[in-house]
């Protein structure tokens, strides 16, 4: 059975633009207004000073002997350095691979030996244990401190301004994520500017098009989630919220305590969370000592939560309006299904209905009909489609189960669907890292 999206097509984008293009654009409308909140550094980034720090980094970059295409590593943790690092890679047409900075020292080692980076950039506390890798991953050029980028004179290898952009096609790879390998081995996944202005021109569409329907966010709206940058989760759902005018408050370290305490001082309405936090929110006695009250919406994903675990939440904090289901994977650059705001209050257990410029296909998992469609209410391993999902595995073996002759998505996730084109996720098929 083939579904296909009862949205609109995204507004299409020229293969010319690059994603930092795109996003200025995007942006440029709150240019005056607040976009990150880095309380720990007790400093707040207004978008045009987010954008003077992307120039500044851009600035550095061209500076070292890099062609596009290039990559550049990082072992950083969520800061506005990060966000706008990001960007100043995407704008220099490099690739950008963010590795968790809490990885152990092997698993740093065999990660930067999978996608040989010519550069690596860290937090200045970790530099002094970063500083032998190059010994071991022979394409790292050399490792630099974050701040580094900030106060550079005259880095290793100047090129003295000679970076030219060559043409250019947004189908290029802009980011390199590790798959989370909740059910296998993280895999290096290929993400395109393509891929990452579909992601943001999605809320665009849902603005236009269902904004009576769907959770949209504001300029009054203050953002606060627990996930790493460096996973696609973390990331752009910051940059989904940032696109639509929202502050994001930055966690750079989650603590208990110290998460009621921001909550109530910025009077966060909006939660990004995965339901082990969820749980926490929940059972914890702490909550009791902080007023909570401004918070109106939560966004979950990364795995089901028990409705038992959603009623009591909603009986606790009967001030909480939403709480919506995100659905997707790192191979389809994360968000690809999402209820609307009176089905996630009728349709609990339901991830939502496909996202603008999204199709899928339920595939039985019957040995008898294998790579068959099935029909509606059936179960089926979900196959997707759309410019969302990535360019590919970086390492080529790992690509040969990836897609079906079609070059449908196989996200090895079992699923139904009811009669009103609303999902609901049933299981794991095989191993695939998500």
């Amino acid at each position: 059975m083939k579904i296909v999206s009862a949205f609109p097509d995204p507004i299409p984008v020229a293969s010319s633009v690059d994603f930092p293009t795109f996003f200025d654009k995007v942006i440029n409308e709150y240019e005056s207004n607040i976009a990150l909140i880095d309380q720990e550094a007790n400093i707040s980034y207004k978008f045009s000073e987010l954008r003077f720090l992307i120039n500044r980094f851009s600035i550095f970059l061209e500076k070292l002997p890099l062609k596009q295409g290039d990559i550049v590593a990082t072992l950083l943790g969520n800061s506005a350095e990060f966000i706008a690092l990001f960007l100043a890679c995407c704008k220099q047409r490099l690739v950008f691979t963010p590795l968790n900075p809490n990885y152990h020292r092997r698993e740093i080692e065999t990660y930067l030996l999978k996608v040989s980076p010519q550069y690596l950039i860290v937090e200045d506390n970790l530099y002094n244990e970063s500083a032998y890798l190059p010994s071991i991953v022979k394409s790292i050029n050399s490792v630099y401190r974050i701040n580094e980028l900030m106060l550079f004179t005259s880095p290793t290898g100047e090129r003295d301004g000679n970076y030219e952009l060559e043409p250019f096609d947004n189908s290029a790879t802009a980011v390199i994520f590790f798959s989370s390998g909740t059910s296998g081995f993280p895999k290096p996944t290929k993400i395109s500017h393509k891929a990452l202005i579909t992601q943001i021109n999605i809320v665009r569409c849902i603005e236009e098009n269902a904004i009576q329907d769907f959770l949209v966010l504001g300029c009054s709206d203050v953002s606060y989630g627990v996930m790493p940058y460096c996973h696609s989760g973390g990331l752009m759902a910051t940059l989904m919220m940032i696109a639509q005018g929202a502050k994001v408050l930055i966690n750079r370290k989650f603590n208990e305590d110290s998460f009621y305490q921001h909550i109530e001082k910025y009077k966060v309405t909006t939660l990004t969370l995965v339901p082990a936090v969820m749980c926490l929110f929940l059972n914890s006695e702490k909550t009791k000592n902080y007023d909570l009250t401004s918070i109106k919406n939560i966004f979950f994903g990364s795995s089901n939560i028990h409705v038992d675990v959603l009623d009591r939440l909603k009986k606790k904090f009967t001030h909480i309006t939403n709480y919506i289901h995100l659905y997707g994977l790192t191979e389809a650059n994360i968000v690809f299904m999402m209820p609307n705001i009176e089905a996630a209050k009728k349709k609990i257990t339901s991830v939502g209905v496909l996202m603008p410029g999204v199709q899928c296909r339920i595939i039985s998992i019957s040995p008898n009909d294998l790579d068959s469609d099935v029909e509606t209410l059936e179960e089926g391993e979900l196959y997707i489609k759309s410019d969302m999902v990535m360019n590919g595995y970086l390492n080529e073996e790992d690509n040969a189960n990836a897609f079906d002759e079609g070059n449908w998505l196989k996200t090895g996730d079992i699923v139904s669907v009811d009669r009103d084109g609303f999902f609901y996720i049933k299981g794991i098929v095989y191993s695939h890292e998500k």
